[in-house]
């Protein structure tokens, strides 16, 4: 069984992945998997604010937090990063985007899907995500398995990108320093 503490948790929160997939199991790396996705927009975040040149937190707080999407907040990035980065910085952040893009999806199935019992060769249940059942199969996106472990996997990726990505709100932060 593998421990582990997420980066920007309260101490004592914590999550496991084990094979032994209980329901206990699987809504703790749920929950910790859902709330390591936080960490990810408030770094973006950071990006946005070490490009905005007026530098008044309200303005740009406001500009940010305001968008009724994650799509909309990372389009709000992209735009200001086209006219604010060049060269290194903006290669950096063409590969980041695509990441931040690529997570996003997966982000949605955590907050899209269903809980379900999923029936073992062994007889035994395990919880997993899946489309509600009313949702036509041709509709359903991903043939991907989320039971506990996947929700744990997806909880280290979160926490690396938020890392990747306060790493390149800082290069920015130092770059933009006259």
């Amino acid at each position: 069984m593998t421990t582990y503490q997420i980066r920007h948790a309260i101490p004592g929160l914590e999550t496991t992945q084990d094979k032994a997939s209980t329901p206990d199991n699987f809504y703790r790396a749920y929950g910790v998997a859902l709330l390591s996705w936080q960490h990810v927009e408030h770094s973006l975040f950071r990006v946005y604010w070490a490009m905005f040149t007026a530098k008044v937190l309200k303005e740009a707080g406001a500009a940010y937090y305001t968008q009724d999407s994650f799509g909309a907040k990372l389009r709000l990035v992209e735009g200001l990063a086209k006219v604010t980065l060049s060269g290194e910085m903006l290669e950096a952040w063409v590969g980041l985007n695509k990441r931040i893009k690529a997570a996003s999806v997966d982000r949605n199935v955590l907050a899209h899907l269903t809980a379900v019992a999923d029936f073992q060769a062994d007889g035994s249940l395990e919880l997993v995500l899946a489309p509600a059942i009313f949702v036509p199969s041709k509709l359903v996106r991903t043939a991907k398995r989320y039971d506990a472990n996947e929700c744990h996997r997806l909880t280290v990726a979160f926490e690396q990108l938020s890392e990747d990505t306060d790493k390149l709100a800082s290069m920015i932060s130092e770059n933009s320093k006259p």
